[in-house]
């Protein structure tokens, strides 16, 4: 085999891998639906909160133990796989250090497949009591959001 036929040989095997690559990539992307949906449980709607930004709950969350709290991110509903991260490229890098958990409150569960199936990777608001000392499965976030009785689409 000559240089220029095995140069183009490793050129096509490159153009393969990299079109695969797109089409994994293009796949895992998903269109999301442009209807807003939200979930709630009325009675404790009246609770006070603390509007806090998903970086900065992540960066310092010994601020916010124990405090209801309402923040924004992209939401994840797979297999042990729960919570709201910064945004879709941190999902995708799976970057927990940047995540936090998500454990609904127990009227919420009911309607939790139907929820999670609604508003799976998509930036979405939760309001809930922030933990730090629950870290989630297997312990790998920075903290949880309990008790979340609100979660809404954006």
């Amino acid at each position: 085999m000559n240089q220029s036929t095995k140069r183009r040989k490793e050129y096509m095997t490159k153009f393969k891998v990299h079109l695969i690559f797109i089409g994994i990539l293009l796949s895992s992307l998903e269109c999301s639906p442009s209807k807003r949906e939200s979930f709630n449980i009325d009675v404790l709607m009246p609770l006070k909160y603390t509007s806090v930004p998903l970086d900065i709950l992540v960066n310092f969350p010994q601020n916010y133990n124990g405090l209801n709290i309402e923040t924004e991110g992209y939401f994840i509903a797979t297999f042990e796989d729960l919570a709201i991260y910064k945004s879709k490229f941190d999902y995708y890098s799976d970057s927990k250090n940047k995540a936090i958990w998500i454990n609904f409150n127990s009227e919420l569960n009911s309607n939790l497949d139907d929820t999670c199936k609604k508003l799976n990777r998509r930036y979405v608001i939760v309001r809930g009591r922030f933990i730090t000392k629950s870290k989630g499965h297997l312990g790998n976030y920075v903290g949880e959001v309990d008790n979340v009785y609100y979660i809404s689409s954006n």
